[in-house]
């Protein structure tokens, strides 16, 4: 019986994944493309967690440190740079080495 049930999970976490729930709320077509495969710009960031590119106006989450505003792609990726925001500004600057 316990092994029906751990089958189950394991199918209900991939018909999760499948459907675009990860951990950046992925999922449907991305409309950033123009015709001919221009790629609209305006008012995209990426997420400094996962690197994922993200709208300003639509973004999830933000969060504001040091008098800048952050952009998310989900709850998970700004609780994650709340409890360590330094480590992902030195990622993003590539300076990974201190």
């Amino acid at each position: 019986m316990e092994g029906l049930a751990l089958l189950f999970l394991v199918g209900l976490f991939f018909l999760f994944m499948l459907r675009g729930g990860g951990c950046c709320g992925g999922g449907g077509k991305d409309k950033s493309f123009r015709k001919g495969g221009e790629r609209k710009m305006e008012g995209k960031v990426k997420d400094p967690v996962c690197g994922m590119e993200v709208d300003k106006d639509t973004a999830v989450a933000e969060s504001e440190y040091m008098g800048k505003t952050f952009y998310f792609c989900s709850p998970g990726c700004k609780a994650e740079f709340d409890l360590n925001p330094e480590k992902y500004i030195r990622e993003m600057k590539g300076d990974s080495c201190h």
